[in-house]
């Protein structure tokens, strides 16, 4: 258990002990008790205690210390032990008075005290609790009662998975719903008035947010928790509300504690109180209606005629509505209201004083649950009853209601204290002295108390017709039982054995598959890593490629630029010349008309086969096309033909022709859907659904980081697998 509820015995019970140990009612009792015992050994044919098992030596025991219950020893050693408790815890509070300055009255110091050794005791033994029925119709003390329901509500599996829990993935403590659960927690605290006491509390919200979240994430229900749910953990809230700061957050101690308490709590329910629907919760809750009615009219059959006339009208028996078959039609009637009160378990219907008198009884009768039911149902009772002004008020169940939520937070606990000790304790009280076990056959033990209750026993006729004739065991069977039972601890222990070194393997699995998932990590970090600085890489080249494209483009329009100014310059030049020539100069007439003649035509020889070539295809096309144009327009136009020359080459350098560009755009389609059947899955996997466009980049930067990085990992493998599926297939081929 936590630091926050161990507790040391007190130094006045512990020398209470001490003085107990020396006294001759001690020594007295366990020579009784040893005689006692050793009776049995000589019956049971057995020769050494030491030969029992360990079941067998407690058993031994127990029934020793029923055959001196009651007898003269041990009533001299309880009064022994009372005089010694007394005197030592007076004592102690006198010195305490005596050496400080008394904040609180002796007889406060003494409770207090008191209640002190009662915790020591109760962790020690914790079996113990049992005895707290003995506190039934009275509230426990504010001290001792956080103390009780930590005992009776202790569940180490719960803590064990929550501590789990929050080691392994904390995420997973926390419900789908945590935000709706802690609005809702807080408007319950602030508005719930039987919870006045947390008003403002930062404290009692964390902490009721903590468990109320990790209890839904533990449901696995995709439906919000229902008003009740949030409700029933208010008592526990109440109980340990001392422990908790108003403004700052419980301790974690603290949040385990109701944890326990809450889980324990829900799990444990009777089906009267679980409102699923089914047949068998409804069934038990019209039985456990129909007995309330029974306990109602028991003490003022007026309120049963009341619910009568207004949910079942036409069924009342004249003055009183007693039939038994009337009776269960009216428990169904009245089934919505009960559970308006047994869903919440009056939480928010009663005040907090009424309702931890409630809930006291429920926890002290948790081992008795026959004592448990009866008592709720009492209580139910007993509120209808105090509620009866209010109920006649009312005509039908929705007026019910109201009625029972509105008047119910002024009642107190000691109102259901007297009903409950007038009409109802002396039956409780047979319950909690029932005697259930078989009786001691002790021929020495006085008749008159051999029982817990007084009664005289009956006669050996009469026990041997009720409890059936015990057969006599044989030493030889005695012999061979402990040699089966001795068989029986060594297969215990060899199966204790396979099951540690089965652990340990299944740890040392455990630990490789982790060792190999970190190395698996690892190498598809750096794998990761390195495709990120391959697509830095290619990112880079295909920049400076751009670049580069874009730099001799420019160059190229600079150089046609200075090419055409050119031209133009040439062209203008020439047509100055000529005009200049034949201007000053003249035309000239050849000499004679045979020279001129010889001028005009003369042809060129014919073309050898060295001479002879094939003009490309853009020069063809600006050949055939000259004739028809100036000097100048052909030169230009020789210039553009090279230009488209050398553009066209590029793209078919780059993009292929025919069939090759066919080839290359099938690959760069098949690539792209690839890739964009990549993203898709790789988006279904980490976010559960395909991304609207831009909505990875609405999100955080931190956000996207770790979301790309995640689907780039997708994407990797998809690509390694098909990579490496081709190469498999390349190999076969």
């Amino acid at each position: 258990m936590s630091h926050l509820f161990d507790a040391k015995a007190p130094l006045w019970l512990n020398k209470s002990v001490d003085d107990v140990a020396t006294t001759k009612e001690w020594n007295g009792f366990l020579g009784e008790l040893q005689d006692a015992i050793q009776q049995q050994l000589v019956e049971s044919h057995v020769q050494q205690f030491t030969d029992l098992s360990e079941a067998e030596k407690i058993l031994f025991e127990e029934k020793g210390l029923r055959m001196l219950s009651g007898g003269e020893t041990h009533q001299q050693l309880f009064h022994a032990l009372s005089r010694a408790t007394e005197t030592n815890l007076n004592d102690q509070v006198s010195k305490e008075f005596e050496l400080n300055s008394p904040y609180q009255t002796r007889s406060e110091a003494i409770h207090a005290g008191v209640v002190e050794g009662i915790v020591s005791l109760l962790y020690k033994w914790p079996d113990l609790k049992s005895q707290f029925v003995r506190f039934l119709n009275q509230s426990l003390p504010l001290g001792l009662r956080l103390h009780v329901w930590r005992v009776y509500f202790n569940n180490e599996y719960v803590l064990q998975q929550y501590h789990r829990i929050l080691h392994s993935n904390p995420q997973q403590a926390i419900s789908i719903d945590d935000y709706g659960i802690s609005e809702r927690c807080k408007q319950i605290l602030s508005k719930e008035p039987s919870l006045k006491d947390m008003h403002g509390s930062t404290g009692a919200w964390y902490a009721m947010k903590a468990v109320l979240s990790y209890y839904h994430a533990m449901k696995s229900s995709q439906q919000r928790l229902t008003d009740s749910e949030i409700l029933l953990i208010a008592p526990f809230l109440q109980v340990i509300q001392h422990r908790i700061a108003r403004h700052e957050p419980p301790p974690t101690a603290v949040v385990e504690v109701l944890v326990q308490e809450y889980f324990t709590f829900m799990s444990g329910r009777p089906k009267f109180m679980v409102d699923t629907g089914h047949e068998e919760n409804e069934s038990a809750l019209k039985h456990f209606t129909a007995r309330v009615i029974a306990l109602a009219r028991q003490a003022d059959a007026e309120i049963i005629n009341v619910f009568a006339a207004a949910l079942a009208p036409g069924r009342e028996h004249g003055a009183d509505f007693s039939d038994q078959d009337d009776d269960m039609y009216l428990a169904g009637a009245m089934m919505p209201l009960m559970k308006t009160l047994l869903k919440p378990f009056f939480v928010g219907i009663l005040g907090m004083d009424a309702l931890l008198f409630i809930w006291d009884q429920y926890v002290v009768s948790l081992d008795m649950p026959g004592l448990q039911e009866e008592f709720v149902a009492i209580a139910v009772a007993c509120y209808f009853i105090l509620m009866k002004a209010p109920l006649k008020a009312g005509a039908n169940l929705a007026a019910f209601e109201k009625a029972l939520k509105t008047e119910g937070l002024k009642l107190l606990a000691r109102d259901f204290q007297y009903l409950i000790n007038r009409f109802y304790f002396s039956d409780l009280y047979r319950l909690i002295n029932f005697d259930k076990t078989a009786p001691i056959l002790d021929p020495t033990q006085n008749p008159n108390t051999g029982r817990v209750d007084g009664g005289i026993q009956p006669n050996w006729r009469q026990w041997l017709v009720e409890e059936g004739r015990t057969d006599r065991v044989r030493s030889d069977e005695r012999e061979h039982r402990r040699v089966q039972r001795e068989a029986d601890k060594q297969r215990i222990f060899g199966l204790e054995d396979e099951l540690h070194r089965s652990e340990v393997k299944r740890e040392a699995a455990e630990e490789a598959l982790r060792i190999e998932r970190e190395r698996q990590a690892k190498e598809d970090a750096e794998e990761l890593i390195r495709l990120r600085r391959d697509r830095e890489y290619l990112d880079e080249q295909v920049r400076a490629e751009k670049l580069r494209r874009l730099e001799d483009q420019q160059r190229h329009e600079e150089e046609m630029r200075r090419l055409r100014m050119e031209l133009r310059q040439g062209q203008e030049g020439v047509a100055g010349d000529a005009s200049q020539r034949l201007g000053t100069a003249g035309w000239k007439r050849p000499a004679t008309g045979e020279s001129a003649a010889g001028e005009l035509f003369l042809f060129p020889p014919p073309p050898s086969r060295a001479t002879h070539y094939s003009p490309l295809p853009w020069y063809k096309k600006a050949q055939n096309a000259v004739h028809d144009l100036e000097p100048e327009a052909q030169a230009l136009e020789m210039i553009v033909g090279m230009v488209e020359a050398t553009a066209h080459a590029a793209r078919k350098a780059c993009h292929g022709s025919g069939a090759h560009t066919d080839v290359l755009n099938d690959v760069t389609r098949l690539g792209i859907v690839q890739h964009t059947d990549d993203m898709r899955d790789a988006e279904r996997q980490v976010f559960g659904r395909v991304l609207r466009e831009g909505e990875l980049d609405e999100m955080e930067e931190s956000d996207k980081r770790v979301f790309t990085d995640k689907m780039m990992q997708i994407i990797i493998r998809k690509v390694n697998a098909r990579r490496q599926r081709d190469l498999d297939n390349e190999k076969k081929y």
